[in-house]
């Protein structure tokens, strides 16, 4: 046997081989469609973006895209509660540390840049459903009540482990939604409320120790 030609048609092959580009998943697939469209979301706006638009950006066809998303709303809707989870880390395993875990619920620690680009895209959201309706029902059902609702969860959990007292935990998660929330109403750089992000997130922390005070179980 010629162990020259082996040697070349091995490498041959092994070049073909590492030369073949890799097929994306379904999954990979989705997620960068997910992410072309939101950057045209916010370049273009609700209703300035387009099916076709984002089809050509992604290089798919339309047929494919309608096959994963079966409209606009459809898309948005998948975009929103991907973003929902920088709003909300639930559902979670349960901790002994309640403080420590609602500062990761409410994602009190991240990065600036992840910020800034949590609160551009819900001012973004809260500015389109003022003018597009469909996007309300998105904003109350998949927002607003889903994160109440996985809040009140794990609340519940909280109680039941002795944790807490509290006689309405949907009360309770309103309550801390409304405060948390409320001090991310508008991007801290701009509203002049905020000089920096620590001061925003001592804020936020005083406001857990706050609703802590009043509900965490008693020796």
């Amino acid at each position: 046997m010629d162990h020259n030609n082996l040697n070349e048609e091995n490498g041959e092959s092994a070049h073909k081989r590492r030369g073949r580009p890799r097929t994306a998943t379904a999954e990979e697939r989705r997620k960068e469609i997910l992410e072309i469209a939101q950057t045209a979301f916010l370049e273009h706006g609700y209703g300035g973006t387009t099916m076709d638009m984002i089809a050509a950006e992604a290089k798919v066809s339309k047929r494919t895209l309608y096959e994963l998303f079966p409209g606009k709303s459809a898309l948005f809707l998948a975009i929103f509660v991907a973003q929902r989870k920088r709003m909300l880390h639930l559902p979670r395993p349960d901790e002994d540390d309640i403080a420590a875990a609602l500062e990761d619920i409410f994602r009190i620690d991240i990065s600036e840049e992840e910020d800034d680009a949590r609160a551009v895209f819900f001012q973004f959201v809260a500015l389109e459903a003022d003018r597009f309706p469909e996007l309300i029902d998105i904003l109350r059902r998949h927002g607003v009540e889903e994160a109440r609702r996985l809040l009140a969860e794990w609340l519940d959990r909280q109680r039941e482990r002795g944790l807490i007292v509290t006689d309405d935990t949907m009360s309770d998660a309103r309550m801390l939604m409304d405060m948390i929330f409320g001090s991310m109403g508008m991007k801290y750089k701009s509203c002049g409320d905020w000089p920096s992000l620590d001061e925003r997130r001592v804020h936020m922390r005083r406001c857990i120790q706050i609703f802590l005070n009043g509900v965490r179980q008693r020796d």
